[in-house]
């Protein structure tokens, strides 16, 4: 999967992270900091990927007919 943040991004937003959430990640080492933070970046970076995938897809409802929607509903039910 491509990185979408270039390296200078990236590092500005771990900054940002670690400023943020400074208090809570001071019980973890230095080194556990590092890794929680670029986790953290990796997990938004994946999740903006698969929102942006899912808003340029058509929507599958457009050619749905009211009888689906009602099957799909009781599918749930």
């Amino acid at each position: 999967m491509r990185n979408s943040f270039t390296p200078e991004k990236r590092a500005k937003l771990q900054q940002k992270i670690m400023i943020a959430l400074e208090e809570e990640v001071q019980v973890l080492s230095p080194e556990l900091q590092k890794i929680l933070i670029d986790d953290l970046v990796t997990a938004f970076e994946n999740r903006l990927k698969v929102l942006k995938d899912l808003q340029q897809k058509p929507q599958k409802t457009e050619n749905m007919q009211i009888e689906d929607i009602a099957e799909i509903h009781k599918s749930f039910i």
